[in-house]
């Protein structure tokens, strides 16, 4: 009978959280509004436009590529969100596919990976959604016709985005931890212990761990992660983020100077 009953109550826990899984693919919608936005700026502003259109921009923002106004030298870039959109929803359902799970999760466990494979899709969804509105804001730049454009907004979009990241993982794990709890679910020692190991929700800190890679957590798919605990990983990770910002941020700095 307890076994028929764990069971069920994982039968249930699976289908519950499934169910709130679809709400979430909702933010797929967001960039392809955006794009929407942006499309219909172009119809309106069509006639206004310049004859000639730049069409790519170098490292320090001065147009090094230019088209003859059309309809598809206008619009074409915009494509690129939607195009994001189904990337980035492609890359959140290959996550939660490949994912390595444990063969007999836990109750706990199984919200805890519900919550990973949420974030996941809110993240790449919002990625999205900024790629969109970064290419409808230079798309506008060029149809106004503007000498040069400043790289300023690829700084703050990497920063953006960093920041999605660094707060969509916890909120993931906030959510599960909520619902584990409102389903009377609590983990065990060892699985608090465990948890206490990740930062931010998917970056590992271990002090006592000698490996600067390990498997990534439970739901957030195939491949490894940093264990920032260690010497090694620390310095790996500073590294990163420099190299990370280093670009945008000198080419935004170098322009203000310009």
């Amino acid at each position: 009978m307890g076994s028929a009953s764990q069971r069920t109550d994982d039968t249930h826990a699976d289908t519950d959280t499934a169910k709130r899984r679809r709400k979430v693919w909702a933010v797929f919608l967001l960039p392809l509004a955006i794009t929407g936005i942006f499309f219909a700026v172009g119809v309106s502003r069509y006639a206004a436009m310049p004859e000639v259109i730049p069409t790519h921009w170098g490292p320090d923002g001065t147009p090094d590529a230019h088209s003859d106004k059309s309809f598809w030298s206008v619009f074409s870039p915009l494509l690129i969100g939607p195009g994001a959109a189904i990337f980035f929803a492609f890359a959140a359902l290959a996550t939660s596919a490949l994912a390595l799970e444990s063969p007999e999760p836990t109750l706990w466990r199984k919200y805890q990976r519900e919550g990973s494979y949420r974030a996941n899709i809110f993240i790449l969804g919002l990625i999205a959604a900024l790629i969109a509105l970064l290419i409808g804001t230079v798309c506008v730049a060029a149809w106004r016709g503007v000498g040069s454009f400043e790289p300023w907004p690829v700084a703050v979009f990497v920063v953006v985005v960093l920041g999605i990241i660094l707060v969509g993982y916890p909120a993931g794990q906030r959510w599960a931890r909520r619902h584990a709890r409102d389903a009377g679910v609590q983990p065990s020692p060892e699985e608090i212990v465990e948890d206490e190991k990740w930062v931010a929700g998917g970056l590992y800190r271990d002090a006592d761990d000698p490996r600067v890679l390990v498997p990534k957590r439970d739901g957030q798919g195939v491949g490894t992660t940093l264990n920032i605990g260690s010497a090694a990983g620390k310095a790996v990770a500073t590294a990163l983020l420099v190299l990370v910002l280093a670009v945008p941020v000198g080419l935004t700095i170098a322009a203000l100077f310009n």
